[in-house]
Protein backbone atom coordinates (compact mmCIF):
# COMPACT_ATOMS: atom_id res chain seq x y z
CA UNK A 1 0.00 0.00 0.00
CA UNK A 2 1.17 3.52 -0.76
CA UNK A 3 -0.15 6.54 1.15
CA UNK A 4 -0.77 9.66 -0.95
CA UNK A 5 0.49 13.00 0.36
CA UNK A 6 1.81 11.23 3.44
CA UNK A 7 3.20 14.15 5.39
CA UNK A 8 0.06 16.23 4.94
CA UNK A 9 -1.60 13.76 7.35
CA UNK A 10 0.49 15.14 10.22
CA UNK A 11 -0.76 18.17 12.13
CA UNK A 12 2.03 20.48 13.30
CA UNK A 13 2.21 21.22 17.01
CA UNK A 14 4.56 24.18 16.73
CA UNK A 15 4.54 27.27 14.54
CA UNK A 16 6.76 26.92 11.50
CA UNK A 17 7.33 29.67 8.96
CA UNK A 18 8.98 29.44 5.57
CA UNK A 19 9.94 31.75 2.77
CA UNK A 20 7.65 31.43 -0.25
CA UNK A 21 9.00 29.50 -3.23
CA UNK A 22 10.27 31.73 -6.08
CA UNK A 23 7.21 31.05 -8.25
CA UNK A 24 4.76 32.38 -5.65
CA UNK A 25 3.63 35.96 -6.21
CA UNK A 26 3.93 37.14 -2.59
CA UNK A 27 5.58 40.39 -1.42
CA UNK A 28 9.21 39.98 -0.33
CA UNK A 29 8.48 40.97 3.26
CA UNK A 30 5.96 38.14 3.78
CA UNK A 31 6.50 34.56 4.96
CA UNK A 32 4.20 31.55 4.97
CA UNK A 33 3.02 29.74 8.10
CA UNK A 34 2.74 26.00 7.68
CA UNK A 35 -0.39 24.36 9.04
CA UNK A 36 0.40 20.83 7.88
CA UNK A 37 3.71 19.03 7.96
CA UNK A 38 5.44 18.85 4.58
CA UNK A 39 8.23 16.73 3.18
CA UNK A 40 11.63 18.19 3.93
CA UNK A 41 10.81 19.57 7.37
CA UNK A 42 12.26 17.90 10.44
CA UNK A 43 8.76 17.71 11.92
CA UNK A 44 7.19 16.09 8.84
CA UNK A 45 8.38 12.55 9.39
CA UNK A 46 7.73 12.67 13.12
CA UNK A 47 4.20 14.02 12.71
CA UNK A 48 3.41 11.37 10.09
CA UNK A 49 4.77 8.60 12.33
CA UNK A 50 2.74 9.86 15.31
CA UNK A 51 -0.37 9.93 13.13
CA UNK A 52 0.02 6.44 11.66
CA UNK A 53 1.08 4.97 15.01
CA UNK A 54 -2.13 6.28 16.59
CA UNK A 55 -4.23 4.84 13.76
CA UNK A 56 -2.56 1.44 13.94
CA UNK A 57 -2.89 1.40 17.73
CA UNK A 58 -6.66 1.96 17.45
CA UNK A 59 -6.72 -1.01 15.05
CA UNK A 60 -5.06 -3.19 17.71
CA UNK A 61 -1.48 -3.07 16.43
CA UNK A 62 1.58 -2.44 18.59
CA UNK A 63 5.08 -1.64 17.36
CA UNK A 64 7.86 -4.05 18.14
CA UNK A 65 10.48 -3.05 20.67
CA UNK A 66 13.32 -3.78 18.26
CA UNK A 67 11.93 -1.72 15.34
CA UNK A 68 9.25 0.92 15.79
CA UNK A 69 8.31 0.75 12.10
CA UNK A 70 7.17 -2.88 12.44
CA UNK A 71 3.66 -3.28 13.87
CA UNK A 72 2.12 -6.58 14.93
CA UNK A 73 -1.41 -7.66 15.79
CA UNK A 74 -2.35 -10.97 17.40
CA UNK A 75 -5.95 -12.19 17.14
CA UNK A 76 -7.41 -15.69 17.33
CA UNK A 77 -3.98 -17.28 16.96
CA UNK A 78 -3.24 -15.24 13.82
CA UNK A 79 -0.37 -12.83 13.50
CA UNK A 80 -0.65 -9.82 11.21
CA UNK A 81 2.40 -7.67 10.46
CA UNK A 82 2.61 -4.19 8.96
CA UNK A 83 6.02 -2.79 8.07
CA UNK A 84 6.31 0.93 7.32
CA UNK A 85 8.82 2.59 5.05
CA UNK A 86 8.04 6.31 4.84
CA UNK A 87 4.75 6.22 2.90
CA UNK A 88 4.69 2.53 1.97
CA UNK A 89 3.07 -0.30 3.90
CA UNK A 90 4.04 -3.93 3.53
CA UNK A 91 1.41 -6.19 5.04
CA UNK A 92 1.79 -9.87 5.89
CA UNK A 93 -0.60 -12.42 7.36
CA UNK A 94 -1.46 -16.04 6.58
CA UNK A 95 -5.13 -14.99 6.35
CA UNK A 96 -5.78 -12.80 3.30
CA UNK A 97 -9.11 -11.71 4.82
CA UNK A 98 -7.22 -10.03 7.69
CA UNK A 99 -5.07 -8.09 5.21
CA UNK A 100 -8.15 -7.02 3.23
CA UNK A 101 -9.92 -5.92 6.42
CA UNK A 102 -6.91 -3.86 7.51
CA UNK A 103 -6.55 -2.30 4.05
CA UNK A 104 -10.17 -1.17 4.15
CA UNK A 105 -9.74 0.27 7.65
CA UNK A 106 -6.60 2.18 6.62
CA UNK A 107 -8.39 3.54 3.54
CA UNK A 108 -10.94 5.14 5.90
CA UNK A 109 -8.12 7.25 7.37
CA UNK A 110 -5.80 7.87 4.41
CA UNK A 111 -5.88 8.14 0.65
CA UNK A 112 -4.07 4.99 -0.36
CA UNK A 113 -3.15 3.07 -3.48
CA UNK A 114 -3.16 -0.72 -3.32
CA UNK A 115 0.01 -1.79 -5.13
CA UNK A 116 -1.01 -5.45 -5.10
CA UNK A 117 1.13 -8.37 -4.12
CA UNK A 118 4.63 -7.45 -2.98
CA UNK A 119 7.18 -7.67 -5.80
CA UNK A 120 9.72 -5.02 -4.75
CA UNK A 121 10.79 -3.79 -1.31
CA UNK A 122 13.71 -1.48 -0.55
CA UNK A 123 15.29 -2.21 -3.92
CA UNK A 124 15.00 -5.99 -3.54
CA UNK A 125 12.96 -8.12 -5.93
CA UNK A 126 10.58 -10.46 -4.10
CA UNK A 127 9.36 -13.73 -5.60
CA UNK A 128 7.14 -16.25 -3.84
CA UNK A 129 6.55 -19.95 -4.34
CA UNK A 130 3.47 -20.61 -2.21
CA UNK A 131 3.51 -24.37 -2.88
CA UNK A 132 7.08 -24.67 -1.63
CA UNK A 133 6.48 -22.11 1.18
CA UNK A 134 9.41 -20.11 -0.11
CA UNK A 135 10.15 -16.41 -0.48
CA UNK A 136 13.22 -15.28 -2.44
CA UNK A 137 14.85 -11.85 -2.28
CA UNK A 138 17.16 -10.70 -5.06
CA UNK A 139 19.37 -7.63 -5.35
CA UNK A 140 20.30 -8.38 -8.95
CA UNK A 141 19.04 -4.98 -10.18
CA UNK A 142 21.09 -3.13 -7.54
CA UNK A 143 24.20 -5.16 -8.34
CA UNK A 144 23.77 -4.47 -12.05
CA UNK A 145 23.43 -0.71 -11.38
CA UNK A 146 26.61 -0.70 -9.27
CA UNK A 147 28.54 -2.59 -11.94
CA UNK A 148 27.31 -0.17 -14.62
CA UNK A 149 28.19 2.85 -12.47
CA UNK A 150 31.79 1.64 -12.16
CA UNK A 151 31.90 0.46 -15.80
CA UNK A 152 32.34 -3.20 -14.81
CA UNK A 153 29.10 -4.55 -16.30
CA UNK A 154 30.95 -6.41 -19.07
CA UNK A 155 32.62 -8.76 -16.57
Amino acid sequence: MDVKSTYLNGELKEEIFMEPPPSFNIPDSMVLRLIKAIYGTKQGGRMWYNNIQTTLKTMGYTHTKSDHTIFVYFQDGKVSIIALYVDDFTMACKDLAVIERDKEELKKHYQMTDLGELTWILGMHVTRDCKAGQIDLSQQKYIKEILERFRKSDI
